[in-house]
């Protein structure tokens, strides 16, 4: 008697790793988890069935007739290596990807290098910057005071102006 996994459509195997639905129908344990994934559902008759419904069956088989047909064992081959092309397209598609993504982490990472030097370069700039402000700043408190000191040195000039003027005429007052 051959039992077949009503997902994956292939013949099941005592020796695979095998459960039941509490609706009584028999899946692959890896088929019958991927659907519970999708759809809580049984695939064969939909009823509900969740992670507690489900429960492994190990079968006792006897040997008498073991010998499986060519057209069966014709059948699992092709679909074996219809599994392992599929599996090898998708494989390819991911190292496709992965490549695409190292490339692009690649330039990226050169991007946030040329960054890096920029910002170095601009902390350079406005540290130069800020002591020169500094430096403007000395200047400037210098100059103040010495525009004060000339205010001063003006108004003594003023007085010193004054009285020369003033020792003028009483020079001439006292020759006259």
């Amino acid at each position: 008697m051959h039992i077949l996994c009503t997902i994956c459509s292939d013949l099941v195997n005592p020796a695979e790793s095998l459960y039941v639905t509490k609706c009584g129908h028999l899946f692959h344990h890896q088929c019958l988890a991927q659907w519970i994934e999708r759809s809580k559902s049984c695939p064969q008759c939909r009823n509900k069935v969740t992670d507690r419904c489900m429960f492994r069956m190990y079968p006792t088989v006897s040997n008498e007739n073991s010998g499986e047909d060519a057209a069966t064992l014709q059948s699992r081959l092709d679909d074996a290596m219809l599994q392992l092309r599929t599996q090898k397209t998708e494989q390819k598609e991911l190292r496709d990807k992965l490549t695409a993504a190292t490339q692009e982490a690649s330039k990226k990472e050169e991007l946030l290098k040329a960054a890096e030097k920029r910002l170095v370069s601009r902390d350079s700039a406005v540290s130069a910057l800020r002591e020169q402000l500094e430096y403007v700043k000395i200047q400037n408190r210098e100059t103040q005071r010495l525009k004060e000191e000339n205010e001063v040195l003006k108004k003594n000039m003023q007085t010193l102006n004054g009285l020369r003027e003033l020792a003028r005429i009483v020079l001439r007052c006292r020759a006259a």
